[in-house]
Protein backbone atom coordinates (compact mmCIF):
# COMPACT_ATOMS: atom_id res chain seq x y z
CA UNK A 1 0.00 0.00 0.00
CA UNK A 2 1.34 3.07 -0.93
CA UNK A 3 0.09 6.73 0.53
CA UNK A 4 1.61 10.03 -0.14
CA UNK A 5 2.48 12.22 2.85
CA UNK A 6 0.95 15.33 1.03
CA UNK A 7 -2.54 13.97 0.87
CA UNK A 8 -2.65 13.38 4.22
CA UNK A 9 -5.09 16.09 5.03
CA UNK A 10 -7.46 13.88 3.37
CA UNK A 11 -7.17 10.68 5.22
CA UNK A 12 -10.44 8.97 6.66
CA UNK A 13 -10.50 6.74 9.74
CA UNK A 14 -11.37 3.77 7.07
CA UNK A 15 -7.90 4.44 4.81
CA UNK A 16 -5.90 4.53 8.23
CA UNK A 17 -7.22 1.43 10.02
CA UNK A 18 -6.84 -0.43 6.63
CA UNK A 19 -3.04 0.81 6.54
CA UNK A 20 -2.91 -0.19 10.16
CA UNK A 21 -4.30 -3.25 9.98
CA UNK A 22 -1.48 -3.87 6.59
CA UNK A 23 1.41 -2.52 8.84
CA UNK A 24 0.21 -4.45 11.90
CA UNK A 25 0.19 -7.79 10.06
CA UNK A 26 2.99 -8.05 7.82
CA UNK A 27 5.34 -6.41 10.24
CA UNK A 28 3.98 -7.00 13.69
CA UNK A 29 4.54 -10.44 14.38
CA UNK A 30 6.56 -11.64 17.26
CA UNK A 31 9.51 -14.08 17.93
CA UNK A 32 11.37 -15.53 14.75
CA UNK A 33 14.31 -13.77 16.29
CA UNK A 34 12.77 -10.21 15.83
CA UNK A 35 13.82 -9.62 19.54
CA UNK A 36 17.27 -10.53 19.22
CA UNK A 37 17.54 -8.36 15.72
CA UNK A 38 16.26 -5.56 17.97
CA UNK A 39 18.20 -5.95 20.79
CA UNK A 40 21.68 -5.92 18.12
CA UNK A 41 20.05 -2.98 16.18
CA UNK A 42 20.09 -0.97 19.40
CA UNK A 43 23.16 -1.40 20.59
CA UNK A 44 24.64 -0.44 17.49
CA UNK A 45 22.49 2.40 17.84
CA UNK A 46 23.48 3.28 21.52
CA UNK A 47 27.52 3.54 19.47
CA UNK A 48 27.21 5.66 16.68
CA UNK A 49 25.99 9.89 17.08
CA UNK A 50 24.48 9.48 13.83
CA UNK A 51 22.20 6.51 13.23
CA UNK A 52 19.90 5.73 9.76
CA UNK A 53 17.85 3.08 8.58
CA UNK A 54 17.25 3.40 4.98
CA UNK A 55 18.49 6.68 4.36
CA UNK A 56 16.34 8.09 7.32
CA UNK A 57 18.52 9.94 10.23
CA UNK A 58 16.90 8.65 13.42
CA UNK A 59 16.66 11.34 16.39
CA UNK A 60 15.41 9.62 19.07
CA UNK A 61 18.95 7.43 19.54
CA UNK A 62 18.82 7.89 22.99
CA UNK A 63 15.37 7.24 23.94
CA UNK A 64 14.30 4.56 21.76
CA UNK A 65 16.99 2.06 23.53
CA UNK A 66 15.59 3.27 26.62
CA UNK A 67 11.84 2.28 25.11
CA UNK A 68 12.74 -1.37 23.81
CA UNK A 69 15.29 -2.06 26.77
CA UNK A 70 11.78 -1.51 29.05
CA UNK A 71 10.12 -3.74 26.87
CA UNK A 72 13.13 -6.94 26.78
CA UNK A 73 13.54 -5.56 23.58
CA UNK A 74 9.90 -7.32 22.35
CA UNK A 75 8.02 -5.38 19.27
CA UNK A 76 6.55 -2.27 19.77
CA UNK A 77 4.63 -2.21 16.91
CA UNK A 78 2.47 -5.70 16.82
CA UNK A 79 -1.32 -4.49 18.01
CA UNK A 80 -3.10 -2.48 14.82
CA UNK A 81 -4.49 0.23 16.91
CA UNK A 82 -1.73 1.81 17.93
CA UNK A 83 -0.45 1.84 14.91
CA UNK A 84 -3.67 2.85 13.96
CA UNK A 85 -3.04 5.80 16.39
CA UNK A 86 0.53 6.70 15.48
CA UNK A 87 -0.14 6.75 11.54
CA UNK A 88 -2.90 9.19 12.14
CA UNK A 89 -0.96 11.21 14.32
CA UNK A 90 1.76 10.87 11.81
CA UNK A 91 -0.08 11.41 8.22
CA UNK A 92 -1.81 14.48 9.99
CA UNK A 93 0.60 16.62 11.51
CA UNK A 94 0.51 18.69 9.51
CA UNK A 95 -2.96 19.65 11.22
CA UNK A 96 -0.62 21.07 14.02
CA UNK A 97 1.59 23.33 11.40
CA UNK A 98 4.06 20.48 11.59
CA UNK A 99 5.69 18.71 8.19
CA UNK A 100 4.60 14.69 8.05
CA UNK A 101 8.23 14.50 6.62
CA UNK A 102 10.14 14.94 9.99
CA UNK A 103 7.63 11.51 11.13
CA UNK A 104 9.51 9.87 8.20
CA UNK A 105 6.18 9.43 6.25
CA UNK A 106 7.58 9.11 3.09
CA UNK A 107 10.20 6.19 4.49
CA UNK A 108 6.81 4.82 6.43
CA UNK A 109 5.04 4.51 3.21
CA UNK A 110 8.37 2.68 1.44
CA UNK A 111 7.97 0.02 4.14
CA UNK A 112 4.29 -0.36 4.16
CA UNK A 113 4.60 -1.22 0.30
CA UNK A 114 6.83 -4.16 1.24
CA UNK A 115 3.85 -6.78 0.77
CA UNK A 116 6.61 -9.33 2.18
CA UNK A 117 9.47 -8.05 4.00
CA UNK A 118 12.19 -10.14 5.81
CA UNK A 119 13.51 -9.79 9.21
CA UNK A 120 15.65 -6.83 8.65
CA UNK A 121 12.71 -4.96 7.13
CA UNK A 122 10.78 -5.71 9.95
CA UNK A 123 13.20 -4.39 12.39
CA UNK A 124 13.64 -1.31 9.99
CA UNK A 125 10.00 -0.68 10.51
CA UNK A 126 9.28 -1.35 14.29
CA UNK A 127 12.55 1.22 14.84
CA UNK A 128 11.50 3.97 12.26
CA UNK A 129 7.88 3.75 13.78
CA UNK A 130 9.17 3.96 16.94
CA UNK A 131 11.44 7.06 15.63
CA UNK A 132 8.46 8.50 14.45
CA UNK A 133 6.06 8.68 17.27
CA UNK A 134 8.79 9.66 19.50
CA UNK A 135 9.76 12.77 17.12
CA UNK A 136 5.82 13.47 16.68
CA UNK A 137 5.40 13.40 20.63
CA UNK A 138 8.35 15.46 21.16
CA UNK A 139 7.35 18.31 18.94
CA UNK A 140 4.19 18.33 20.24
CA UNK A 141 5.76 18.56 24.12
CA UNK A 142 8.33 21.10 23.30
CA UNK A 143 7.82 22.43 20.02
CA UNK A 144 10.48 21.93 16.62
CA UNK A 145 12.01 24.58 17.44
CA UNK A 146 14.55 25.62 20.09
CA UNK A 147 13.21 28.61 21.41
CA UNK A 148 16.66 28.92 23.18
CA UNK A 149 18.44 28.85 20.40
CA UNK A 150 16.65 31.84 18.91
CA UNK A 151 16.54 33.70 22.64
CA UNK A 152 19.32 33.21 25.37
CA UNK A 153 16.97 35.37 27.75
CA UNK A 154 14.17 32.36 27.48
CA UNK A 155 13.18 30.83 30.56
CA UNK A 156 10.18 29.28 30.43
CA UNK A 157 10.29 25.26 31.59
CA UNK A 158 9.05 21.99 29.73
CA UNK A 159 6.46 20.10 30.38
CA UNK A 160 6.98 18.32 33.90
CA UNK A 161 6.31 14.59 33.53
CA UNK A 162 5.33 12.61 36.65
CA UNK A 163 6.39 9.36 35.32
CA UNK A 164 9.05 8.07 33.26
CA UNK A 165 8.03 8.40 29.57
CA UNK A 166 9.31 5.64 28.37
CA UNK A 167 7.29 3.99 31.17
CA UNK A 168 4.29 5.46 30.12
CA UNK A 169 4.38 5.08 26.44
CA UNK A 170 5.10 1.14 27.23
CA UNK A 171 2.44 0.72 29.29
CA UNK A 172 -0.28 2.31 26.28
CA UNK A 173 1.50 0.38 23.89
CA UNK A 174 1.02 -3.75 25.49
CA UNK A 175 -3.26 -2.21 26.12
CA UNK A 176 -3.21 -0.90 23.14
CA UNK A 177 -4.33 2.56 24.16
CA UNK A 178 -2.12 4.94 22.33
CA UNK A 179 -4.56 6.95 21.17
CA UNK A 180 -5.47 7.76 24.20
CA UNK A 181 -2.14 9.21 25.11
CA UNK A 182 -1.72 10.79 22.00
CA UNK A 183 -3.94 13.65 22.72
CA UNK A 184 -2.15 14.63 26.02
CA UNK A 185 0.74 15.59 23.93
CA UNK A 186 -1.33 18.46 22.69
CA UNK A 187 -1.74 21.70 24.68
CA UNK A 188 -5.36 22.10 25.93
CA UNK A 189 -5.57 25.70 26.16
CA UNK A 190 -8.50 26.97 23.85
CA UNK A 191 -5.77 29.30 22.12
CA UNK A 192 -3.78 26.43 20.76
CA UNK A 193 -7.26 24.58 19.82
CA UNK A 194 -8.78 27.65 18.22
CA UNK A 195 -5.34 28.28 16.34
CA UNK A 196 -5.64 24.50 15.10
CA UNK A 197 -9.32 25.44 13.27
CA UNK A 198 -7.77 28.82 11.85
CA UNK A 199 -5.09 26.75 9.92
CA UNK A 200 -7.53 24.14 8.68
CA UNK A 201 -9.94 27.00 7.50
CA UNK A 202 -7.39 29.30 5.59
CA UNK A 203 -6.00 25.60 4.60
CA UNK A 204 -9.66 25.32 2.59
CA UNK A 205 -9.10 29.14 1.55
CA UNK A 206 -6.07 27.91 0.04
CA UNK A 207 -7.58 25.21 -1.84
CA UNK A 208 -10.36 26.38 -2.66
CA UNK A 209 -8.03 29.29 -4.79
CA UNK A 210 -7.01 31.79 -1.92
CA UNK A 211 -8.17 35.26 -2.82
CA UNK A 212 -6.77 37.79 -5.83
CA UNK A 213 -5.33 40.97 -4.83
CA UNK A 214 -6.52 44.07 -5.04
CA UNK A 215 -4.75 46.89 -7.02
CA UNK A 216 -3.26 50.03 -5.76
CA UNK A 217 -5.02 53.27 -6.05
CA UNK A 218 -6.40 55.76 -4.18
CA UNK A 219 -8.29 55.29 -0.71
CA UNK A 220 -11.41 53.57 -0.80
CA UNK A 221 -14.10 54.37 1.67
CA UNK A 222 -17.99 54.98 2.13
CA UNK A 223 -19.95 56.32 -0.32
CA UNK A 224 -17.51 56.21 -2.93
CA UNK A 225 -18.18 54.59 -7.00
CA UNK A 226 -14.92 52.75 -7.76
CA UNK A 227 -14.02 50.19 -10.34
CA UNK A 228 -11.60 48.19 -7.61
CA UNK A 229 -14.14 48.03 -5.06
CA UNK A 230 -15.98 44.71 -6.58
CA UNK A 231 -12.26 42.92 -5.98
CA UNK A 232 -12.22 44.19 -2.32
CA UNK A 233 -16.29 42.51 -2.17
CA UNK A 234 -15.05 39.36 -3.51
CA UNK A 235 -11.87 39.73 -1.02
CA UNK A 236 -14.17 40.08 2.25
CA UNK A 237 -16.38 37.41 1.04
CA UNK A 238 -13.38 34.97 1.27
CA UNK A 239 -12.60 35.60 4.68
CA UNK A 240 -16.13 35.56 5.63
CA UNK A 241 -15.88 39.55 6.48
CA UNK A 242 -18.48 40.29 3.91
CA UNK A 243 -21.71 38.09 4.09
CA UNK A 244 -21.92 35.59 0.52
CA UNK A 245 -25.20 37.06 -0.28
CA UNK A 246 -23.77 40.79 -1.03
CA UNK A 247 -23.80 41.44 -4.59
CA UNK A 248 -19.90 40.89 -5.43
CA UNK A 249 -19.95 42.32 -8.68
CA UNK A 250 -21.27 45.60 -7.14
CA UNK A 251 -18.59 49.21 -7.75
CA UNK A 252 -20.79 50.79 -5.00
CA UNK A 253 -19.00 51.15 -1.36
CA UNK A 254 -21.89 50.89 0.57
CA UNK A 255 -22.77 50.76 4.13
CA UNK A 256 -22.83 46.77 4.44
CA UNK A 257 -18.84 47.23 3.08
CA UNK A 258 -18.14 49.75 5.48
CA UNK A 259 -18.88 47.70 8.10
CA UNK A 260 -17.10 44.08 6.85
CA UNK A 261 -13.94 46.53 6.11
CA UNK A 262 -13.95 47.76 9.85
CA UNK A 263 -14.32 44.45 10.91
CA UNK A 264 -11.06 42.93 8.91
CA UNK A 265 -9.24 46.42 10.10
CA UNK A 266 -9.84 45.51 13.79
CA UNK A 267 -8.92 42.05 13.22
CA UNK A 268 -5.55 43.07 11.80
CA UNK A 269 -4.73 45.54 14.35
CA UNK A 270 -5.48 48.39 12.53
CA UNK A 271 -7.18 51.57 12.48
CA UNK A 272 -11.06 50.38 12.36
CA UNK A 273 -12.22 53.55 10.15
CA UNK A 274 -13.41 51.59 7.45
CA UNK A 275 -11.09 53.77 5.08
CA UNK A 276 -9.04 51.22 2.86
CA UNK A 277 -5.55 53.14 2.59
CA UNK A 278 -2.57 52.28 2.33
CA UNK A 279 -2.09 49.80 5.77
CA UNK A 280 -5.62 48.09 5.11
CA UNK A 281 -4.57 47.47 1.57
CA UNK A 282 -1.67 45.90 2.57
CA UNK A 283 -2.93 43.37 4.82
CA UNK A 284 -5.69 42.07 2.71
CA UNK A 285 -3.06 41.65 -0.35
CA UNK A 286 -0.77 39.66 2.11
CA UNK A 287 -1.21 36.39 0.47
CA UNK A 288 -3.29 33.39 2.49
CA UNK A 289 -0.09 31.23 2.08
CA UNK A 290 1.68 34.01 3.99
CA UNK A 291 -1.49 34.29 6.51
CA UNK A 292 -1.15 30.13 7.06
CA UNK A 293 2.92 30.25 7.87
CA UNK A 294 1.48 33.24 10.20
CA UNK A 295 -0.50 30.93 12.32
CA UNK A 296 1.72 28.17 12.36
CA UNK A 297 4.59 29.98 13.48
CA UNK A 298 2.12 31.09 16.66
CA UNK A 299 0.88 27.68 17.22
CA UNK A 300 4.97 26.77 17.46
CA UNK A 301 5.30 28.99 20.13
CA UNK A 302 2.41 27.96 21.97
CA UNK A 303 3.68 24.72 22.22
CA UNK A 304 6.51 25.83 23.87
CA UNK A 305 4.62 27.65 26.64
CA UNK A 306 0.92 26.49 26.90
CA UNK A 307 1.72 23.07 28.79
CA UNK A 308 1.10 22.98 32.56
CA UNK A 309 -0.47 26.19 33.23
CA UNK A 310 -1.55 27.69 36.13
CA UNK A 311 -5.49 27.89 36.43
CA UNK A 312 -5.36 31.71 36.84
CA UNK A 313 -1.56 34.13 35.19
CA UNK A 314 -1.34 37.21 33.40
CA UNK A 315 -0.49 37.15 29.71
CA UNK A 316 1.21 40.10 27.91
CA UNK A 317 1.23 39.73 24.22
CA UNK A 318 3.58 42.09 23.19
CA UNK A 319 2.96 42.03 19.29
CA UNK A 320 -0.82 42.75 20.07
CA UNK A 321 -0.22 45.43 22.91
CA UNK A 322 -2.63 43.47 25.37
CA UNK A 323 -2.75 42.64 28.76
CA UNK A 324 -5.04 39.83 29.59
CA UNK A 325 -6.09 37.45 32.44
CA UNK A 326 -6.85 34.17 32.49
CA UNK A 327 -8.43 31.66 34.49
CA UNK A 328 -9.33 28.15 33.53
CA UNK A 329 -8.82 29.05 30.09
CA UNK A 330 -10.77 31.64 29.74
CA UNK A 331 -9.75 35.51 29.05
CA UNK A 332 -11.69 37.40 32.25
CA UNK A 333 -10.41 40.67 31.45
CA UNK A 334 -8.34 42.47 29.09
CA UNK A 335 -6.84 46.02 28.18
CA UNK A 336 -4.66 47.54 25.90
CA UNK A 337 -1.02 48.37 26.63
CA UNK A 338 2.20 50.07 25.60
CA UNK A 339 5.45 48.19 24.66
CA UNK A 340 8.88 48.60 24.43
CA UNK A 341 10.28 50.22 20.83
CA UNK A 342 12.11 47.84 18.51
CA UNK A 343 15.60 49.24 20.13
CA UNK A 344 14.32 48.93 23.60
CA UNK A 345 12.03 45.38 22.68
CA UNK A 346 9.95 44.12 25.78
CA UNK A 347 11.77 40.84 26.47
CA UNK A 348 9.60 37.63 26.24
CA UNK A 349 9.71 35.81 29.74
CA UNK A 350 8.28 34.29 32.59
CA UNK A 351 8.13 35.36 36.40
CA UNK A 352 5.77 35.74 39.37
CA UNK A 353 3.98 38.54 40.36
CA UNK A 354 4.10 39.16 44.05
CA UNK A 355 3.07 42.71 45.25
CA UNK A 356 1.79 45.71 43.90
CA UNK A 357 2.67 48.72 44.77
CA UNK A 358 0.79 52.16 44.32
CA UNK A 359 2.02 55.95 44.31
CA UNK A 360 5.23 54.35 43.51
CA UNK A 361 8.67 56.26 43.13
CA UNK A 362 10.35 54.94 40.13
CA UNK A 363 14.21 54.07 40.26
CA UNK A 364 15.88 54.94 36.94
CA UNK A 365 17.38 51.49 35.41
CA UNK A 366 21.25 51.91 34.38
CA UNK A 367 20.31 52.01 30.40
CA UNK A 368 17.62 54.53 31.18
CA UNK A 369 19.89 56.49 33.23
CA UNK A 370 22.60 56.48 30.72
CA UNK A 371 20.96 56.70 27.32
CA UNK A 372 18.07 59.14 28.06
CA UNK A 373 18.52 60.95 31.29
CA UNK A 374 21.85 61.98 32.07
CA UNK A 375 22.37 63.62 27.97
CA UNK A 376 18.73 65.56 29.15
CA UNK A 377 20.43 66.92 32.60
CA UNK A 378 23.90 67.94 31.19
CA UNK A 379 21.62 70.04 28.52
CA UNK A 380 19.60 71.32 31.46
CA UNK A 381 20.21 71.57 35.56
CA UNK A 382 16.87 72.18 36.47
CA UNK A 383 15.99 68.76 34.55
CA UNK A 384 15.89 66.73 38.01
CA UNK A 385 14.04 69.29 39.85
CA UNK A 386 11.15 70.04 37.17
CA UNK A 387 10.43 66.27 36.76
CA UNK A 388 10.65 65.64 40.67
CA UNK A 389 14.05 63.44 40.29
CA UNK A 390 15.80 62.70 43.21
CA UNK A 391 19.87 62.00 43.49
CA UNK A 392 20.34 58.71 46.02
CA UNK A 393 23.26 58.19 47.43
CA UNK A 394 24.54 54.11 48.35
CA UNK A 395 23.19 54.82 51.84
CA UNK A 396 19.98 55.85 50.51
CA UNK A 397 20.82 59.76 51.33
CA UNK A 398 19.29 62.50 49.38
CA UNK A 399 21.82 64.24 47.71
CA UNK A 400 21.97 67.74 46.36
CA UNK A 401 21.81 67.91 42.65
CA UNK A 402 24.29 70.51 41.95
CA UNK A 403 27.04 69.19 43.68
CA UNK A 404 27.25 66.61 41.31
CA UNK A 405 29.38 66.48 38.65
CA UNK A 406 27.55 65.51 35.45
CA UNK A 407 30.13 65.18 33.13
CA UNK A 408 31.43 62.54 34.47
CA UNK A 409 31.26 58.95 32.71
CA UNK A 410 29.97 57.35 35.53
CA UNK A 411 27.64 58.70 38.46
CA UNK A 412 27.43 57.28 41.67
CA UNK A 413 24.30 57.74 42.44
CA UNK A 414 20.88 56.52 42.24
CA UNK A 415 18.42 58.90 40.31
CA UNK A 416 14.69 58.36 41.91
CA UNK A 417 11.48 59.64 40.67
CA UNK A 418 9.42 60.58 43.72
CA UNK A 419 5.34 59.62 43.81
CA UNK A 420 3.04 61.89 41.96
CA UNK A 421 0.92 61.73 38.78
CA UNK A 422 4.10 62.88 36.96
CA UNK A 423 6.03 59.66 37.29
CA UNK A 424 7.12 57.31 35.00
CA UNK A 425 5.25 54.66 36.48
CA UNK A 426 2.02 56.71 37.02
CA UNK A 427 0.14 55.82 40.18
CA UNK A 428 0.43 51.73 40.71
CA UNK A 429 3.09 49.50 39.40
CA UNK A 430 2.53 45.48 39.13
CA UNK A 431 5.60 43.97 40.29
CA UNK A 432 6.78 40.34 39.24
CA UNK A 433 10.87 40.98 39.94
CA UNK A 434 13.17 39.77 37.55
CA UNK A 435 16.42 40.14 35.81
CA UNK A 436 15.13 42.55 33.02
CA UNK A 437 13.66 45.69 35.29
CA UNK A 438 10.63 44.72 33.76
CA UNK A 439 6.97 45.27 35.04
CA UNK A 440 3.69 46.31 34.64
CA UNK A 441 2.97 49.84 35.03
CA UNK A 442 0.79 52.89 34.95
CA UNK A 443 1.61 55.96 32.89
CA UNK A 444 1.09 59.72 32.45
CA UNK A 445 0.97 59.61 28.65
CA UNK A 446 -2.17 57.79 28.48
CA UNK A 447 -2.95 59.43 24.90
CA UNK A 448 -0.59 56.85 23.61
CA UNK A 449 -3.09 54.01 24.47
CA UNK A 450 -5.07 55.45 21.66
CA UNK A 451 -2.32 54.78 18.83
CA UNK A 452 -2.94 50.97 17.11
CA UNK A 453 0.82 50.54 17.19
CA UNK A 454 1.77 50.92 20.39
CA UNK A 455 5.91 50.82 20.49
CA UNK A 456 6.85 53.42 22.54
CA UNK A 457 8.48 52.19 26.00
CA UNK A 458 11.69 51.57 27.16
CA UNK A 459 10.65 47.93 27.46
CA UNK A 460 8.52 47.77 30.84
CA UNK A 461 4.49 47.10 29.93
CA UNK A 462 2.07 50.30 30.15
CA UNK A 463 -1.42 49.28 31.26
CA UNK A 464 -4.29 51.07 30.37
CA UNK A 465 -7.06 50.91 33.17
CA UNK A 466 -4.65 49.80 35.63
CA UNK A 467 -6.97 50.72 38.89
CA UNK A 468 -9.41 48.04 37.57
CA UNK A 469 -6.60 45.73 36.71
CA UNK A 470 -5.25 46.14 40.92
CA UNK A 471 -8.99 45.34 41.76
CA UNK A 472 -9.66 42.64 39.57
CA UNK A 473 -6.64 41.17 41.04
CA UNK A 474 -6.83 42.09 44.57
CA UNK A 475 -10.28 42.74 45.19
CA UNK A 476 -11.90 38.88 45.38
CA UNK A 477 -9.60 37.16 47.73
CA UNK A 478 -8.36 40.68 49.32
CA UNK A 479 -10.79 42.98 49.94
CA UNK A 480 -9.23 45.46 48.12
CA UNK A 481 -12.19 47.25 46.23
CA UNK A 482 -12.69 49.96 43.93
CA UNK A 483 -13.29 52.66 47.02
CA UNK A 484 -10.27 51.68 49.32
CA UNK A 485 -7.91 51.48 46.38
CA UNK A 486 -8.96 54.92 45.19
CA UNK A 487 -8.08 55.76 48.49
CA UNK A 488 -5.04 54.58 49.03
CA UNK A 489 -4.54 56.59 45.19
CA UNK A 490 -5.79 59.88 46.79
CA UNK A 491 -3.09 59.49 50.08
CA UNK A 492 -0.25 60.62 47.54
CA UNK A 493 1.53 57.81 49.70
CA UNK A 494 3.86 55.15 48.34
CA UNK A 495 1.87 51.70 49.92
CA UNK A 496 2.92 48.25 48.63
CA UNK A 497 0.14 45.39 49.03
CA UNK A 498 1.12 41.41 48.82
CA UNK A 499 -0.56 39.42 46.58
CA UNK A 500 -1.33 36.58 48.89
CA UNK A 501 -0.46 33.92 46.23
CA UNK A 502 2.14 34.62 43.24
CA UNK A 503 0.66 34.85 40.05
CA UNK A 504 2.80 33.81 36.78
CA UNK A 505 2.89 36.44 34.28
CA UNK A 506 3.92 35.60 30.38
CA UNK A 507 5.25 38.00 28.58
CA UNK A 508 4.71 36.54 24.83
CA UNK A 509 4.89 37.38 21.87
CA UNK A 510 1.83 36.59 19.33
CA UNK A 511 1.63 37.49 15.88
CA UNK A 512 -1.62 35.67 15.15
CA UNK A 513 -4.09 34.69 18.16
CA UNK A 514 -8.14 33.69 18.07
CA UNK A 515 -10.57 36.76 18.86
CA UNK A 516 -13.32 36.30 20.91
CA UNK A 517 -15.25 34.66 18.18
CA UNK A 518 -12.75 32.38 17.21
CA UNK A 519 -11.49 34.59 14.13
CA UNK A 520 -7.89 35.25 14.08
CA UNK A 521 -6.21 38.62 14.59
CA UNK A 522 -3.43 38.69 12.69
CA UNK A 523 -0.58 41.35 13.85
CA UNK A 524 2.62 43.21 12.91
CA UNK A 525 5.52 41.38 13.71
CA UNK A 526 6.89 44.58 15.06
CA UNK A 527 10.09 43.15 16.02
CA UNK A 528 10.48 40.90 13.13
CA UNK A 529 10.77 37.68 14.97
CA UNK A 530 8.85 35.03 12.41
CA UNK A 531 10.83 34.42 9.80
CA UNK A 532 13.72 33.39 11.56
CA UNK A 533 10.88 30.55 13.35
CA UNK A 534 9.36 30.20 9.95
CA UNK A 535 12.71 29.11 8.34
CA UNK A 536 13.59 26.95 11.12
CA UNK A 537 10.06 25.15 11.48
CA UNK A 538 10.51 24.51 7.27
CA UNK A 539 13.71 22.73 8.07
CA UNK A 540 14.72 19.18 8.49
CA UNK A 541 14.27 17.96 12.04
CA UNK A 542 17.71 17.25 13.66
CA UNK A 543 17.58 17.29 17.08
CA UNK A 544 19.12 13.92 19.04
CA UNK A 545 16.46 13.39 21.37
Amino acid sequence: MKLHPLKTIAIGFGALALLASTASSTFGAEGDGLDQLLRQRLENMRATDAAQINGASIAAVDFIPELYENRQFRPAWTDQTNVDAALKAIYTSSEQGLNPSDFHAEHLDEALANPKPDLDARADFELLMSDAFVRFAYQMLFGKVDPVALDADWNFGGPIFEEDPATVINRHLDAGTLAELIPRAEPEDPFYQQMKAALKRYREIEAAGGWSTIAEGGKLEAGMQDDRVPALRRRLQVTGDLAENADANSNAFDDQLDEAVKRVQARHGLEADGIVGPGTLGALNVPVEDRINQIRVNLERARWVLHGLAPEYVIVNIAGFRVYLVKDGRDVWTTRAVVGKPYRKTPVFKADMTYVEFNPTWTVPPTILRNDILPKVRENPSYLSEMNFSVVDSNGNRVEPASVDWSAGKIPYQIVQEPGPGNALGEIKFMFPNDHFVYLHDTPSKELFERTERTFSSGCIRVDKPFEFAEVLLGADQGMTAEKIEAIRASGKTETVNLETPLPVLLLYWTAEPDADGTVRFLNDVYERDAQILEALDETFATRI
